[in-house]
């Protein structure tokens, strides 16, 4: 939980270029979104790969599980979110620290693209981003993300 807190607060903090929103609840459902990153304008990697205005995003650190359910209830997060916005013009990020590859349940039930080194994209309506922290090419602008890398990967970043 504390990983969460501080992945959100520092988010929040360092895009500056975007409202952040963390902790929304879903309509309809008693389901939450991690953060909801709305652009102002341009944005920094790795976010800036999508040119959709609303990005849904999942954390997922060291601690947590990431696998195909996981990333079926994300979709269903955004499916939920889009009886409020637009779902095409919504994108889902799903920012993951416990693992340095696409699980192979995934890799078996979607066409899935390596975009840039660490960046996946996972073929679907939603467009769907993975973002796996412990592959990311780090930048002077986004290397707060490697702070929640593994550890190895964040002493690194340090």
């Amino acid at each position: 939980m504390a990983w969460d807190s501080s992945f959100k607060n520092i988010l929040k903090h360092t895009l500056k270029s975007a409202d952040v929103i963390t902790e929304t609840d879903v309509p309809t459902a008693n389901l939450r979104i991690d953060f909801i990153i709305k652009r102002k304008e341009e944005i920094i990697p790795p976010f800036a790969i999508t040119s959709k205005s609303t990005i849904v995003g999942e954390f997922k650190s060291e601690r947590d599980i990431f696998n195909l359910n996981e990333l079926h209830k994300s979709i269903a997060k955004v499916y939920l979110l889009s009886t409020s916005e637009d779902y095409q013009d919504l994108c889902l990020f799903y920012l993951v620290a416990s693992t340095s590859s696409i699980p192979v349940t995934i890799l078996d039930n979607y066409e899935v693209d390596e975009v840039a080194k660490g960046i996946f994209k996972i073929r679907h309506n939603v467009e769907i981003f993975i973002i796996l922290l412990n592959l990311l090419d780090y930048t002077k602008e986004n290397y707060f993300l490697g702070l929640f890398a593994s550890k190895k990967k964040r002493a690194d970043v340090i």
